[in-house]
């Protein structure tokens, strides 16, 4: 399967992290793994990975200076994301599936999960998103105040639970109110 890729994608750049951003597109169309239709999805929480892992270096805003802000202009304010950060749907149980395959953890029921790749400090994690999370993260990432980015989400979305997965992985680096 990687000499098929190679010859089919091979290396523009000289640096290694940058090749492969075609892969997951590649294994979509590949017959020979056709069968295991959550390939193309695992492979692009790997891209993820590797592109979080060579963002660039940024400072976390701290908790103490987003509740500053106090409730009404934290609802208005524009929260500046870490370049480290990538959100990813699927609707296959990729995160379950990588720690299954990687870290020997339990065996995925089959059923979508969103992702975020964050970088706390020099490794990328992955973390599961809550319900409404991908969408509510991809409308901060857009540039939407958070008042909008809850627009996006469903009754019961947690918001509590997604600032603190943003909060305890320094991936809050600014606000705009």
């Amino acid at each position: 399967m990687a000499l098929v890729y190679l010859r089919q994608e091979p290396p523009r750049d000289r640096r290694l992290m940058l090749y492969g951003a075609g892969f997951s597109g590649f294994l979509a169309g590949f017959l020979p793994v056709a069968h295991l239709g959550y390939l193309p999805d695992v492979a692009r929480l790997e891209q993820a990975l590797r592109e979080s892992y060579h963002a660039a270096d940024t400072t976390a805003l701290s908790p103490k200076a987003l509740s500053a802000l106090g409730e009404a202009k934290l609802l208005s304010a524009r929260l500046q994301l870490a370049p480290s950060l990538r959100v990813l749907r699927s609707d296959w149980p990729i995160h379950a599936i990588w720690r299954h395959t990687l870290h020997d953890g339990p065996k995925p029921q089959m059923i979508g999960e969103d992702v975020a790749v964050l970088r706390p400090v020099y490794d990328p994690v992955v973390v599961q998103l809550p319900a409404g999370g991908a969408a509510f993260l991809t409308a901060l990432m857009r540039g939407a105040p958070l008042i909008e980015a809850l627009a996006d989400t469903a009754e019961g979305f947690d918001l509590g639970r997604v600032l603190e997965i943003l909060l305890t992985h320094n991936a809050v680096i600014g606000a705009t109110p």
